[in-house]
């Protein structure tokens, strides 16, 4: 065989799943920090409850997006804010994320059985 070709075989890495707790945290520590900073720079400060990012997590994992499926969730959050201009402290529960979630096309019986 190629040696090339044999580097990149063995160059593949296989993670395992990461659970709801651990995409809780990457939402937490990460996506939703960014778009707060985003959204700082116009004047809004978005808040999502424990709910809405367990909500967030979960429907990440069942549909098995994780990261990803998370950053698509925030995204569809915020659209309403940046499109409307909104101004100040924009708290968003579990039915904004359900909302998101059915926006985004990532599936509504995991929002309707959380």
């Amino acid at each position: 065989m190629i040696p090339e070709f044999v580097n990149r075989l063995t160059g593949v890495s296989v993670f395992p799943a990461p659970t709801v707790e651990q995409l809780t945290q990457i939402a937490v520590r990460s996506v939703i920090p960014a778009y707060q900073k985003l959204l700082a720079t116009g004047g809004t400060d978005i808040q999502i409850t424990g709910e809405g990012i367990a909500l967030m997590a979960e429907c990440a994992k069942e549909t098995r997006t994780f990261a990803r499926g998370i950053k698509t969730i925030c995204a569809r959050l915020i659209e309403d804010c940046v499109y409307e201009e909104r101004k100040g402290l924009v708290e968003l529960g579990a039915a904004e994320v359900a909302k998101a979630i059915e926006a985004a096309g990532m599936g509504a019986a995991v929002c309707q059985a959380a």
